[in-house]
């Protein structure tokens, strides 16, 4: 019987990406250089695009911009003297909510040493996560309180805190002059300013909130 090599190569393949896809976890192949070769289908279905996007993730939205420059420096010091990393860091879903992975990378090395391939995997770490980024941003609010931040940096502080633990939200304070009873200033850090401007001067109303007012303003 003859075997075509290249059939059983392609055997193989399709085998180990049908092994690859059904791991619980994010998977991905990497070449030497960092590059992304293979993804597996829970990352394209956890993140809703495509291969090539992927590969752009260094100047992307899929890991949370807090997170992305030391995620950067990391990966690109392991990837250049060849060690394992690990990385705590947030990864962007389709829906645009932001969970916490354990990011571990791995290099698969030939008989030289030399490194061949890089195998990465991303383990969903958000119910524990959260309790602990929680806890230490009321500490820092606390520090910021002790040692007399502006209100503005305080409050801006405070709307990040509630959006990163807190799924698909945008955090606003409205601040009233106690005198003229009209918004005078306020802290939105993810809303565009045009939407909050539009509402300062104008009296507050114990019937409408600013969003509605927004919608009149």
């Amino acid at each position: 019987m003859v075997v075509s090599l290249e059939s059983s190569a392609d055997e193989i393949t399709r085998d180990a990406r049908l092994v690859v896809d059904s791991i619980p976890g994010l998977v991905a192949l990497l070449a030497p250089d960092g590059d992304i070769l293979f993804v597996n289908r829970r990352i394209l279905e956890y993140t809703g695009g495509t291969l090539e996007e992927l590969k752009q993730w260094s100047t992307g939205d899929s890991v949370h911009p807090d997170d992305l420059p030391q995620v950067i420096r990391i990966f690109t010091q392991s990837v250049a003297s060849g060690s394992a990393y690990e990385i705590a860091q947030r990864l962007r879903r389709s829906d645009g909510i932001y969970r916490w992975f354990q990011h571990s990378g791995f290099a698969l090395r030939d008989a030289t040493g030399q490194v061949i391939r890089w195998y990465v995997l991303l383990t969903d770490i958000d119910e524990r996560k959260r309790p602990e980024t929680l806890l230490a941003g009321e500490k820092r609010l606390l520090e910021m309180v002790a040692s007399g931040s502006p209100l503005p940096t305080f409050l801006e502080a405070l709307c990040r805190l509630v959006e990163d633990n807190a799924a698909n939200c945008h955090c606003s304070v409205y601040l009233i002059d106690e005198k003229d009873e009209v918004f005078q200033s306020y802290a939105a850090p993810s809303l565009p300013s045009s939407y909050s401007d539009a509402i300062m001067g104008l009296p507050a109303r114990p019937d409408v909130g600013p969003c509605g007012m927004w919608r009149h303003a």
